[in-house]
């Protein structure tokens, strides 16, 4: 019975190979032919360069031999017979390649390559190839579009591990997880700091550098410096050079193509980066140059999967005809034995006997179905995960989860000859989690050492935490101290004055709700003297966001009800209350405030950042890993109160005269800007945080606490101690020049207090008689002790009047004449006196009047002094 033809596509670089001819101008080779090299010539010129003639001819002759296998074997697809056709991934041949390679994005692949073995071919069911991942890339997501099996060669970018974009893509080299072992071998040389340098502009190197960031940043392995450049031309070289110095690092992480890889290391070697105090590494080798730069290829450390065992016996039992079947001369044995392109073999074999193994896994499937495309939907990468396939690269051959081989990590070092070749000194294992040397073998550094070159940013470098032992600490204490004593003194200069007129026109609550705020930004300042952490970053933003609201958001609700009462012009009703009227809105900003940093901080991803560039006493930034409109929301709410701030404070200039409230909230307004438009840009925006960085934040914080507290509590308590020292300095000097008449005032007094009936003045009662008839007996030497609140209590008895509560002496005395005023209706020239009296205009009343005041003043004085006679 004649067996069931299938194809399978090799796809490879034949634009390196001259002569060939291609269907249609499209990328189907039509004349490749085995004799292309002789026998003779293949053993004289061996390459392991896939990039090359040669190395095309060796890939290619390596996947025939595994198809040829197959054809051969008995037990692997039986009744089948397997084809090949070629499609060439770069185009048809170019003799600039030679030199400098195929252009590797010039999507050729995908508009080409892709359609041709879709739609123009399509009795491939599979194919097999590739060298780079920036070809392979739009094409290996084309045929899996359309259910098309592939295995890659060269492709190792961590892109292919998308399951979603590449599910029939399989690799013979891992994809994910080479930082895992890479942090591995770090940790055992004890190294935390390194630089990496990748190739911009090619897949694979920029997602392999992506994999090496994400778990440096999750083991907190520090990159000093993240340099991408685009070729290894001398300008590159050259920046690259001064960068890597300045940074100090020792451990250099290559991302890049080989050639790539080979001229930045000899470009480094070139300006003294090369050397027994350096060590580079990557995920793959590097060739030599050129004999002349041999040398400093020593010691360069390759963390690549382990080379396959040159043992072949074990492969041999299971396949006994590798010996007996021959391919242009070569048997299948010395194919893999001398050409030693292993993945291409194991590529080509662990797809062939995936489809043996869907043949073989449901009667109903024939060979027909197979090579009529009609079991795509069966040949994602599951149907390649097991196939109890033992190939040269692993034993067994098992593809993970993201679709590559299973593999663990050898360190090897490399050796200055004409091939690049390397010795294995140690693995990682599968999973990533241990580095285990090889025993009695050390690694080989440049300079022909085997001491481990020290990580000296792991040694000298630490963070900057404020203390008494450093200068910026010192300053820093000194803020807190200071900042502290500050928000204490104002909340006894509250607690004691809270009942003095000028505290009750601020508002007690305004003030308290300021002085909480001061607090709040107070507390903040302790935890600069903590070490970088994320718990830090959110208290810090915490604090200080609701310390800057209260302030704002108090000085709003105060504005507007300044605008309500004296600028609007509206009407107030009897009902209205001043202090409903500002805690609804002061509570309303304050809740908002909250709700956002509530979001902010279960939508934000804080990490603590360490400078690229480090120094002695670094400081660290906190950062937000994912920007989330909660930090625009944030960020554009707290600065629209400020503006809001600044709006009212506009509004209600004028209302200055009336109540002489608006001149503190403009000072306030004012700091807060400078704060938001010049000191906030400066320190968020610097490029490396540091000790100044935070005591200009700190500083910009006192500044904000000293100045709102004093702009409000300095002028009241200058008010309060005019007020004192007015009042005893114009009573002193009234009784000195009264003295003639203190005896007829106490004993016109006296009779009054008796019961004695004067001109239009009412009784006292009999409690109140007893209380002047004592203090009238007592020694006047200490009426300088102004005591007008017991008489002023004592007039508002006798009115039946709730006791009011008055600020200053000087308010007592005024309440005292008005309420005595309205008992003995004192007259001028006849006429019912009704004028608010003060000291200045007394003596424009008649003498009665003068005389009950002043007698009044000197009994109250009298009175409070009598405790102690």
């Amino acid at each position: 019975m004649k067996p069931v033809d299938i194809t399978i596509g090799l796809i490879g670089q034949y634009c390196y190979l001259q002569g060939l001819e291609y269907e249609n101008d499209g990328s189907l080779v039509t004349n490749f032919a085995l004799d292309y090299y002789t026998s003779s010539q293949v053993r004289a010129n061996l390459s392991l360069d896939y990039a090359s003639d040669m190395g095309v001819y060796l890939g290619d002759l390596s996947r025939l031999a595994a198809v040829e296998l197959i054809n051969n074997s008995p037990e692997i697809l039986p009744g089948v017979h397997v084809n090949v056709k070629r499609f060439s991934e770069c185009g048809p041949y170019d003799p600039s390649y030679a030199e400098n390679g195929y252009p590797r994005m010039t999507g050729y692949a995908s508009s080409i390559l892709g359609p041709d073995i879709v739609f123009n071919n399509p009795d491939v069911v599979g194919v097999m190839g590739f060298l780079y991942s920036s070809t392979a890339k739009g094409v290996m997501n084309e045929l899996s579009l359309h259910k098309i099996p592939t295995c890659g060669v060269g492709p190792t970018s961590p892109r292919f591990a998308d399951r979603s974009n590449y599910p029939y893509v399989m690799l013979i080299s891992p994809t994910m997880g080479f930082g895992e072992h890479l942090y591995q071998l770090l940790k055992f040389w004890n190294v935390g700091n390194i630089a990496l340098i990748y190739q911009t502009g090619d897949d694979m190197s920029m997602s392999f550098a992506k994999d090496i960031r994400k778990s440096m940043n999750k083991h907190h392995v520090t990159i000093v410096e993240d340099v991408g450049i685009p070729d290894t031309s001398k300008d590159s070289i050259k920046t690259t050079c001064a960068t890597l110095i300045m940074s100090n690092a020792r451990y250099f992480v290559y991302s890049g193509q080989y050639d790539f890889m080979s001229d930045l290391h000899v470009g480094l070697g070139g300006c003294g980066l090369v050397g027994p105090r350096y060590v580079s590494i990557s995920y793959q080798g590097i060739y030599p140059v050129s004999t002349s730069t041999q040398h400093l290829d020593l010691g360069f450390i390759a963390l690549q999967n382990p080379n396959p065992s040159s043992d072949m016996s074990f492969f041999e039992l299971q396949h006994p005809i590798i010996s007996n079947v021959s391919i242009h001369g070569f048997t299948i044995k010395e194919i893999i034995n001398d050409f030693q392109y292993f993945q291409s073999f194991d590529c080509a074999l662990m797809l062939l006997m995936g489809l043996d193994k869907l043949l073989k896994s449901n009667p109903s499937f024939t060979p027909e179905m197979l090579a009529s495309r009609k079991l795509q939907d069966h040949m994602n990468y599951t149907l390649f995960q097991k196939i109890g396939y033992d190939g040269l690269n692993a034993q067994p051959m098992i593809l993970n989860e993201y679709g590559s081989l299973e593999l663990p990590y050898e360190a090897q070092y490399t050796l200055p000859d004409d091939a690049g070749s390397t010795v294995g000194f140690g693995r990682t294992d599968l999973e990533a989690t241990i580095f285990t040397p090889y025993p009695h073998i050390k690694p080989v550094f440049s300079g022909n050492t085997s001491t481990v070159p020290l990580d000296v940013l792991n040694v000298i470098y630490r963070e900057f935490v404020p203390s008494i032992r450093n200068a910026s600490g010192i300053i820093i204490l000194a803020i807190i101290v200071v900042a502290g004593t500050f928000c204490i003194t104002s909340s006894w200069i509250v607690s004691r004055f809270k009942g003095k007129k000028t505290m009750v026109r601020t508002s007690v609550s305004f003030i308290i709700s300021v002085i909480g705020g001061s607090f709040l930004l107070w507390i903040s300042l302790f935890l600069e003297l903590l070490a970088g952490n994320v718990v830090k970053c959110h208290f810090t933003v915490w604090l200080r966001v609701l310390g800057y609201c209260s302030i704002v958001a108090a000085l709003n609700s105060k504005l507007m009800l300044m605008y309500y009462l004296i600028v609007s012009g509206k009407k107030v009703e009897r009902s209205f209350s001043a202090a409903k009227f500002t805690t609804i809105p002061f509570a309303t900003m304050l809740a908002l405030d909250i709700i956002l940093l509530i979001l902010w901080s279960a939508l934000s991803s804080q990490t603590v950042v360490k400078p690229k560039i480090l120094f002695d006493n670094y400081v660290t930034s906190c950062h937000s890993g994912k920007k989330t409109v909660m930090d625009i929301f944030l960020w554009v709410y707290n600065i629209g109160i400020l503006v809001m701030a600044i709006i009212l404070v506009i509004a209600t200039r004028d209302s200055e005269s009336y109540t002489g409230e608006s001149t503190f909230a403009a000072v306030i307004v004012a700091t807060l800007s400078v704060i938001a438009i010049i000191i906030l840009p400066v320190t968020l925006l610097a490029a490396n945080p540091s000790t100044t960085t935070i005591l200009i934040s700190s500083g910009t914080i006192f500044a904000l606490i000293s100045i709102t507290l004093g702009s409000i509590l300095v002028p009241k308590m200058i008010s309060i101690w005019s007020d004192r020292e007015k009042v005893e300095n114009q009573l002193q000097s009234f009784f000195k020049s009264n003295n003639a008449q203190e005896s007829s005032f106490i004993r016109n007094l006296s009779s009054f207090a008796t019961g004695a009936r004067t001109s239009k003045v009412g009784y006292l009662s009999a409690t109140h008689r007893d209380k002047i008839r004592k203090a009238s007996k007592v020694d006047t030497s200490k009426r300088n002790q102004v005591g007008f609140h017991n008489l002023g209590l004592a007039i508002a008895r006798i009115q039946r009047r709730k006791v009011l509560q008055l600020e200053t002496e000087w308010a007592i005395a005024q309440f005292t004449m008005i309420a005595f005023r309205q008992r003995i209706s004192p007259t001028r020239n006849g006429s019912v006196e009704k004028s608010y009296l003060t000291l200045q205009n007394l003596s424009g009343l008649n003498s009665n009047l003068h005389r009950v005041f002043m007698s009044f003043a000197l009994v109250s004085t009298a009175a409070s002094a009598r405790p102690s006679s």
